[in-house]
């Protein structure tokens, strides 16, 4: 359970207060890194799937209804964004075959998703 100064934080986060979101992005930022990195195991690629999900968190703040999910929900847009990376440009993984590299489905977007809390 999160104590009421983190609450208030993270509450001021949703509300647009961009000095609570950044302090949120200092103490967040390691563990939204560990999470993209074990999916990518590509540092640079990583690096940029977290600098998304922050992007994508401040513009879709106000999805955040409880305060105390902001966490998870950050975490939850970490894992998409790094997946989204891992399967290509097209949305779809990419896997080798006897005749080469399979093609990826036109139809896929790539869209970030952002779920609702």
């Amino acid at each position: 359970m999160m104590d009421a100064n983190e609450r208030e934080l993270y509450r001021a986060a949703i509300h647009g207060d961009r000095e609570a979101f950044e302090m949120i992005i200092r103490t967040q930022s390691r563990a939204l890194f560990a999470i993209a990195y074990g999916i990518l195991q590509n540092r640079e690629e990583a690096e940029d799937a977290v600098q998304d999900t922050l992007v994508k968190a401040w513009k879709s703040r106000w999805h955040v209804r409880d305060p105390e999910k902001f966490p998870a929900w950050l975490a939850m847009i970490a894992r998409h964004r790094a997946r989204d990376v891992q399967y290509g440009t097209e949305g779809a993984l990419i896997l080798p075959s006897s005749k080469g590299l399979l093609n990826p489905p036109k139809n896929i977007s790539r869209g970030i998703r952002t779920p609702r809390v």
